[in-house]
């Protein structure tokens, strides 16, 4: 009996067994014709219909990092650059990520930070990107193109700093010269009402000086002889 029940449980291990050998089989069946079907909307462009795949796909396998990478890649394909951004950092930063996704993922990262004008962001990513491998060409070439842009940018800047500096200096000067103006003419005024006030003053002290001869001459005058 004991020998019975023995064979017996070694009889159900291999049906547990095998029914998930074949459950293994359905899935790994489905995933790859699920994926094969994102590749080929892939190769035809149609990056939405791939994305719709590939969603599908990490519904079912939410921890796969490989789908995650590639949803990432197609929210790019799809113009979605803030989207990708979030992937491609959250990728990144994954700590169970092996180094060559990693690293392309810093890349990606950084593309999506070139389409976005965030240069000096996009430079950190690829520098990144160079730390995990230093042979990647295509990140070497964007880092420098990057830095090419930058350059441009604060050379740009500058003179648009120079342009204003000189332009205030040119308002401040032509100020000073309306302010030295101004008070030139109120000088000019000023001299003539001066001028005209001593003309009035000599003009009353003629006035008071004849009224007071006039004065003098009707009260005192000499009387004639008749």
């Amino acid at each position: 009996m004991v020998i019975h029940l023995r064979k017996l449980q070694f009889s159900l291990l291999i049906i547990f067994f095998l029914f998930y050998i074949e459950k293994a089989k359905a899935i790994i069946i489905d995933f790859n014709n699920t994926l094969r079907n994102s590749k080929d909307f892939y190769s035809k462009n149609d990056y939405k219909t791939s994305f719709e795949h590939f969603s599908k796909l990490e519904k079912k396998y939410p921890n796969n990092l490989l789908i995650k990478y590639n949803l990432a890649h197609l929210h790019y394909k799809n113009g979605e650059y803030d989207l990708s951004e979030k992937k491609f950092k959250e990728l990144a930063e994954n700590i169970n990520i092996d180094n060559i996704l990693r690293a392309n993922s810093f890349y990606n990262l950084g593309n999506s930070f070139y389409k976005q004008a965030k240069l000096e962001e996009a430079e950190k990513a690829y520098l990144s990107a160079l730390q995990i491998n230093p042979n990647d060409i295509q990140a070497k070439k964007n880092l420098e193109k990057v830095r090419q842009e930058l350059k441009n940018k604060n050379n740009e800047n500058n003179d648009l700093r120079k342009q204003k500096d000189k332009k205030q200096k040119k308002d401040k000067d032509n100020k000073n010269k309306n302010s030295q103006r101004n008070n030139n003419n109120n000088s000019n005024i000023d001299k003539n009402i001066r001028k005209q006030l001593n003309n009035l003053e000599e003009s009353n002290k003629d006035f008071i000086k004849n009224q007071i001869l006039k004065n003098i001459t009707g009260n005192y005058g000499i009387e004639k002889d008749w």
